[in-house]
């Protein structure tokens, strides 16, 4: 993970990530979601979107940071959606069985459903 953007929309926060989410990088995946708590706290944010779009590997040490991600925002209420994935991380997801668990869209898709007025 090398860096990290992040666009805040009315009740939706979208990180837009480039890199991996690999062991190599675990101080930067804790950074990150430290970045994800510092945003939540005192905002009234119902969905937190991961951009995939620039993310291009991503290892059990990943994925288990999103499967933590994913368990304390479910317990907050907010949805976590991971959208524009590309095919090998789409294969890992169907792999790992995780691709049932986690809400994933396409680009166009998650555009249309939460970004259209």
């Amino acid at each position: 993970m090398d860096n990290i953007q992040i666009e805040e929309k009315e009740d939706m926060i979208i990180f837009h990530i480039d890199g991996t989410l690999t062991s190599e990088y675990m101080h930067t995946m804790d950074k990150f979601f430290n970045s994800v708590n510092e945003h939540l706290a005192g905002n009234n944010v119902k969905t937190i979107a991961i951009n995939f779009m620039n993310i291009y590997q991503v290892d059990s040490i990943g994925l288990g940071y999103l499967v933590k991600l994913l368990k304390q925002l479910d317990a907050g209420g907010i949805d976590l959606i991971l959208y524009d994935l590309n095919t090998q991380v789409s294969e890992l997801m169907e792999l790992s069985t995780l691709d049932g668990v986690f809400n994933i869209k396409t680009r166009g898709t998650f555009e249309f459903e939460y970004l259209s007025a």
